[in-house]
Formats: structure tokens, C-alpha cells, sequence
């Protein structure tokens, strides 16, 4: 297998392409212009005090200022970009903003993986590893995607600069992760391995003032956010660490999702268990205990250094996660958000594999396998969440503008208050607006009669909640209508999503089963009578499912 003949090269280039082009896709059909969450703080709030901001050094605090544990000043230029150009924020053009920097990512891996001489299609398991659907709450969350994708694009960068011996370009890109969110401080233990491994004494010392200063400079004002309580677990908890710092590293494993953490826990820990062990004694072998005599080709020196920073940037990552996060439960090692770091985790390890003195057939075609397997896993179990996620998010939007809840804050809270006043400050001044995505179903509740609902249904009544649930029905398609429950008063619809069974059984590649069901906290609505409906979009029709009523005061409503 030769790397410049076409009929060899053009099939493995499509092969690179298919995850790529899936993943982009996705991003495409599923990215919402609609803020969630901690997105206001960065984004909206951000230009809102630009906007009423005259200095210039009041502004580029601005830029610099902390959002929770974050200074995340890549989001905030982007969108202040944006904003200039078009005089507009848009959450959609963030997130597909966002996604470029892991194309950066991959294209880096492919530029060192292009002077191990090895054939195109030995680099095909490393867009399957990375460009998987796992991660959907970074690159379908404006404040996520902005934040680990940078520093992701910007580490791996400074990696592939300190390799080249390129130290002063090096240290800008690592200054651009530094910034990007609090793990960009972990870009400096990732060069600081580097430059032991190139034998740089002096380098390292400048490195090492370098990473104190911006280090300072990052965590200058900020509160522990509680993170000092995360050592106190430690001492109580230890095993606990232990385990979730392979949960971690494994969590291109976590294919059960929706069961108990306890059983998706046993793959990624394994998998993780057995890619760290194996990085671990890599990074260890090329770097502390490396021949001081061995002097290997410039190429090759690029390669084990781009493959020795990365692998230590995802450890130490993991490292910081199991030390200060096992407290708040062990659902937060595989959470989607961080999911960006076991692909590249993964894609390392199988690069540092090809750097062996005989990279074999062997190697290639299990790092294929594994992540193949692992990606079209991700595809079917992620794919439904992905879409299910998209209508949440425009079901809430619409109870944001008309009724001002929904966009992730608790109903009648001050913070949800802040976001009232917010999202009608940028209404008025046309920098954005909530989209209208659901005016053709509504206007099927408003204006035609509500059909008898043919398949049975239950109703619980708690002093809380009401809950609704229809058994039987077969759950949409992938990329079927939208489906909804909804309680109206007068003019006043209230949208609530339908969620969907998981399933159980034992194909873990079926995401739902038959049974739909919504959960109404009583204390969203005022008191009053309410028709209680549900409206699929597939029949293009809605159904009664009787009234529900909130007697001011009690606690005691209930569908009658």
C-alpha cells in the first residue's frame, strides 16, 4: 500500500470523510438560535453591557471577565464579531462557529500524522474517535462549544508548534487555550512533558514562568466556585477518584446512557482502565525514562511530541475531574459535555500506537474496528437524544417569550426574572429575538377541535405534579414530527415536551420503546381550569385529554 496512488487514496479519503461529513451534518439540522442555561451570562448579557458601555478599557474588562469558573474569551470575540458585522447575536452561528475548531483539531492530527509515512488509511480511526455524537452538549450549546473546542483546537495546537520547535508561536497558542476556559491552564503541563522529552532546560524554565503568570492572570477574582470541598470528598471517598478518572478517559464506551451510572460504569471504566494504563507507560517510557543519547529523526521527534502533549492534556484533565467531581455524583464523569475529551483521548492513544518502531496492519485495523464500532454505537443510541434535545429547546422558547419560563431557570426566581428583563432588552434593541418555530402547530390547537384520543392513557395526581402518560404509543421516527402535551386557558397555551420511554431490553441500540409521557409541576401555572391536550405532528391533529384544574392556594390540583 503506497500513499500516492489515487485508486488506494481516494477510498480511504472517503472513509476519513464519512464522520466528518455526519457529524457536520448534524450540527446543521440540529443547531438552535436559542440560548440555554449559562448562555446568557457570555453572550446576551455580555453585549448588553457592551452596548451600554462607553469606554474602551470598560470594554475589553468585558471580554476578560469571569463567567462562573470561566474566562471564555474566544465565545465572547466571536460573537461580539458577529455582532458588528450584522448588529445581531445568533446561538446557531456560535455553535457551527464552534464546530470549525475541531475541523482544526482533526487537520492537526492529519499534519503529524503525515510524517509517520504511514498509508491515508491508517489515519481513518481518528475522525471516527473524534467526530462521534456523544458530545452533543458542546457542540449544540453555545457556551460549551465556544469553551471546549477552542481549548481543545488551541492545545492540540501548541502541541503540534512545540514539536516543529516552533517555541514562541507555541506559547501564543497555549496563551489562546489558557484563555479559553479554566482546563486551558493545562495546556502548560502538556508542554512543559514536551520539552522535557525534546531536552530544552532552558525552554522549560520560560515555560514554566509562562504558565505561572498566565495561570495568575486566568484565576485573578475568581471564587473556588466550591471546589475545595472536592478535597475534602477525596479524603472520605478515594476509591471513588480512582474510579472515575478511567470512567472518564472511557467514555467513548458509555453506549447504556439511560441506564443506572453502576452499569454504565463497568464499560467505561474498562475501556478507560485499559487506554490509560497503556498511555500512562507511554508517556512515562518517551519521557522519563527516554535514552538522553537517543536522537530520533526530526519527524519522528514531531510526531512522539504532538502524540506525549496531547495524551498528557487529557490526563491531567482527568486527573482534575475525578479529584474535585466525584462529590457532586459519578454521573458527572460521563456527562455529554465533557465527552469531547475521551475521542481525543482515544485518537491520541491510537496515534502514539503508530509511532511504535513497527506499526503493524494489526494496530490499524483494531483502532478501526473499535472506533467504528464505538461511532455507529454513538450514531444510533445519541442520534434520538440529539433530535429530542432540538425540539426541547424550541417547546421552551416558546414558554420563554410568552410566558417567561422555560430556558432553563426556576419560574418566578430572580434569576428568571434576569432573563426576562434580558431577553426584552435585546428585543428592543433588534440584537435578538426567540424564534417562532411552532406557529403552524399551534394554530392547529387554536383553530380546530380537539379529537378523542383512540389509545389509553393514564393520569397520576401528586400534591406537586401531574403526570400523564400514554402507554402504547409507538415511539417517532428518527427524523419524525414533533410531538407535544399542552394545557390551555383562554388564550394561553402552556407547551410541555412529550418524553419518550427509554429503553430497557436488551438491544442497547434502541434508543426508546412504545410510551410517551410529560411531568406538569403544578407551580408553572396560575391557578385556573385548563384543557389538558396532545398533539402529534405526524396526524397533523391534537387530542383532548380532559381538564386540569389548580385551585389558588391548594395543592390539590389534578386532571378531571
Amino acid at each position: 500500500m503506497t500513499l500516492s496512488r489515487s485508486n488506494q487514496t481516494f477510498p480511504a479519503i472517503a472513509i476519513i470523510m464519512l464522520p466528518v461529513a455526519v457529524w457536520f451534518t448534524i450540527i446543521l439540522l440540529f443547531a438552535e438560535n436559542i440560548p440555554w442555561f449559562d448562555d446568557f451570562d457570555p453572550f446576551p448579557d455580555f453585549l448588553r453591557k457592551w452596548t451600554l458601555s462607553d469606554g474602551g478599557f470598560e470594554k475589553l474588562k468585558l471580554i476578560f471577565q469571569p463567567n462562573n469558573e470561566h474566562r471564555m474569551i474566544w465565545g465572547k470575540l466571536v460573537a461580539l464579531a458577529f455582532y458588528k458585522l450584522t448588529g445581531h447575536l445568533d446561538f446557531r452561528f456560535l455553535q457551527i462557529t464552534s464546530a470549525f475548531f475541531t475541523l482544526g483539531t482533526v487537520f492537526l492530527f492529519w499534519k503529524a500524522f503525515r510524517k509517520t509515512g504511514l498509508p491515508v488509511l491508517f489515519f481513518a480511526p481518528i475522525p471516527f474517535f473524534i467526530f462521534h455524537l456523544q458530545y452533543y452538549g458542546t457542540y449544540l450549546w453555545a457556551i460549551c462549544g465556544m469553551q471546549h473546542q477552542p481549548v481543545v483546537f488551541f492545545t492540540v495546537l501548541t502541541c503540534y508548534l512545540l514539536g516543529k520547535k516552533l517555541f514562541w508561536p507555541a506559547v501564543i497558542a497555549a496563551i489562546s487555550a489558557n484563555f479559553a476556559m479554566g482546563n486551558g491552564v493545562l495546556v502548560w503541563v502538556a508542554g512543559f512533558a514536551i520539552l522535557i522529552y525534546l531536552n530544552r532546560p532552558r525552554l522549560i524554565l520560560i515555560w514554566v514562568i509562562l504558565c505561572a503568570v498566565n495561570a495568575y492572570l486566568y484565576f485573578y477574582g475568581m471564587s473556588p466556585q466550591g471546589n475545595e470541598s472536592g478535597f475534602t470528598f477525596l479524603k472520605e471517598h478515594p476509591q471513588l477518584s480512582f474510579i472515575g478518572f478511567f470512567m472518564f478517559l472511557g467514555g467513548l464506551f458509555d453506549l447504556s446512557p439511560d441506564r443506572h451510572i453502576d452499569t454504565r460504569s463497568i464499560a467505561t471504566f474498562i475501556g478507560g482502565f485499559l487506554a490509560g494504563a497503556y498511555a500512562i507507560w507511554w508517556v512515562i517510557r518517551f519521557v522519563l525514562l527516554k535514552s538522553r543519547t537517543l536522537k530520533p529523526s526530526p519527524g519522528k521527534a514531531e510526531a512522539d511530541s504532538f502524540a506525549i502533549g496531547i495524551l498528557v492534556f487529557v490526563l491531567a484533565n482527568a486527573f482534575i475531574i475525578a479529584l474535585l467531581r466525584p462529590r457532586f455524583g459519578m454521573d458527572v464523569m460521563l456527562v455529554s459535555n465533557y465527552k469531547i475529551y475521551p475521542g481525543l483521548f482515544f485518537a491520541a492513544v491510537y496515534f502514539s500506537m503508530l509511532l511504535l518502531k513497527r506499526p503493524s496492519k494489526a494496530i490499524f485495523r483494531a483502532g478501526l474496528a473499535i472506533a467504528a464500532v464505538l461511532w455507529t454505537g454513538s450514531l444510533f443510541i445519541y442520534f434520538p437524544t440529539v433530535r429530542e434535545r432540538s425540539l426541547y429547546f424550541r417547546i421552551n422558547a416558546y414558554n420563554q417569550r410568552d410566558h417567561q419560563f422555560g430556558l432553563g431557570f426556576e419560574p418566578g426566581s430572580e434569576a428568571a426574572a434576569y432573563i426576562g428583563r434580558l431577553v426584552d432588552f435585546l428585543a428592543e434593541k433588534d440584537i435578538y429575538h426567540l424564534p417562532r418555530k411552532l406557529e403552524a402547530q399551534l394554530r392547529v390547537v387554536r383553530t380546530t377541535p380537539a379529537a378523542k384520543l383512540d389509545t389509553p392513557f393514564t393520569v397520576h395526581d401528586s400534591p406537586d405534579a401531574v403526570i400523564v402518560h400514554i402507554p402504547d404509543l409507538p415511539p417517532p421516527p428518527l427524523l419524525g414530527k414533533i410531538r407535544f402535551f399542552y394545557v390551555s386557558s383562554g388564550d394561553r397555551i402552556f407547551l410541555f415536551k412529550a418524553e419518550q420511554n427509554p429503553n430497557q431490553g436488551r438491544n442497547f441500540l434502541k434508543k426508546f420503546t412504545n410510551g410517551t409521557f410529560f411531568s406538569l409541576r403544578k407551580q408553572l401555572l396560575p391557578p385556573g381550569s385548563y384543557h389538558a391536550g396532545f398533539y402529534d405532528d405526524q396526524l397533523r391533529s391534537h387530542f383532548s385529554l380532559g381538564k386540569i384544574t389548580i385551585p389558588g392556594g391548594s395543592a390539590n390540583a389534578g386532571l378531571n
